[in-house]
């Protein structure tokens, strides 16, 4: 599913279906990075270290120890420009 930022929002994206008609919009890419993360428990991003058992929210996927349930995907602006029709 694609995600889009709004012209002044830097910080959260979301789908097309989120805004209003009219608006433009512009894509939005995975940052693939190995140091930063999107922290889905506390809507921020974050660098690798800063998730762990040190964590309240910490909830290991396979209910063992690694990847938090929470850690997902961070994203930039593009360029590329669209129009909520």
């Amino acid at each position: 599913m694609k995600l889009y930022f709004s012209e002044d929002n830097d910080e959260f994206c979301h789908p097309l279906w989120y805004y209003d008609v009219g608006l433009i919009l512009f894509e939005a890419r995975i940052v693939r990075n190995e140091n930063i993360f999107f922290c889905k428990f506390r809507f921020e991003a974050g660098e690798h270290g800063d998730c762990g058992k040190h964590c309240k929210a910490y909830d290991p996927r396979n209910k063992k120890s690694g990847i938090c349930k929470w850690h997902g995907f961070a994203y930039e602006k593009t360029d590329k420009k669209t129009i909520n029709k």
